[in-house]
């Protein structure tokens, strides 16, 4: 998640098909959380803009596949147009989430009426403009078309994302735009990382990442074995 480089580019644009775009508009579902655990995130649905120029997102749709049946928000910002930047990415979280967000450094860039209220097992999300194209789909699980692309992907662990890939050997700083049209090789099993300094990395292995969607106070309690004091000093937090 939060980094960059188009790994593969597309020029057919496909009305119906999610990973047909054009040239100007390459914006992809790029991270969704939807099975939250303890010290995680809350529910999220994380965009990636592989394109060279900002885009505007006002208008488009977001239609999702829970317990519920479909849900569909347009977005729309009351402060203004929802723009994602080139190469960059715009977070939407519940907006009865909005206080549980606090305990934690990255924020979603807007907070919307979907209950993102999926199914343990399943679970889809389909992108389209303000056209009504679609322009991405991700879904997971035994879910019903037209809410995946190619094959779903199996899912993920309790407190888990599931991330689109950077390319066929995922590498974390190149972006999150590998697109075959099938969600069981585009996507996989992922989570936060943490970012710590070198005496603590030298303390965990010189690890400088570790695959995890802690708070810094679970990571305290449950994870990490020196003292308060190390951590208070020395830890930082940082969620892509």
């Amino acid at each position: 998640m939060r980094a960059s480089a188009l790994i593969l580019v597309l020029s057919v644009a496909i009305v119906g098909v999610g990973w047909a775009t054009d040239e100007a508009e390459k914006v992809f579902i790029s991270e969704v959380l939807y099975d939250p655990d303890v010290g995680s995130p809350p529910r999220f649905i994380e965009f990636y803009n592989a394109s060279k120029r900002n885009v505007d997102l006002t208008g488009w749709r977001v239609r999702v596949f829970t317990k519920n049946g479909a849900e569909n928000v347009t977005l729309n910002n009351d402060q203004g147009k929802v723009v994602i930047p080139n190469h960059g990415f715009y977070l939407i979280g519940r907006e009865v989430d909005r206080k549980a967000w606090s305990e934690f450094s990255y924020k979603p860039d807007l907070y919307c009426g979907l209950s993102m209220d999926f199914l343990d097992d399943r679970g889809g999300i389909v992108l389209t403009r303000s056209s009504g194209q679609v322009r991405d789909t991700v879904g997971w699980g035994p879910v019903p078309w037209p809410f995946y692309e190619g094959a779903p992907h199996p899912g993920v662990r309790p407190g888990h994302s599931l991330e689109r890939k950077s390319g066929r050997s995922h590498n974390e700083v190149n972006g999150n735009s590998y697109d075959t049209g099938d969600n069981l090789n585009d996507f996989r099993d992922w989570a936060a990382k943490i970012v710590c300094d070198s005496k603590l990395a030298a303390d965990y292995g010189n690890i400088k990442r570790e695959n995890l969607w802690w708070t810094d106070e679970a990571i305290k309690t449950k994870i990490l074995d020196v003292t308060e004091k190390r951590v208070s000093e020395l830890f930082n937090l940082v969620y892509y």
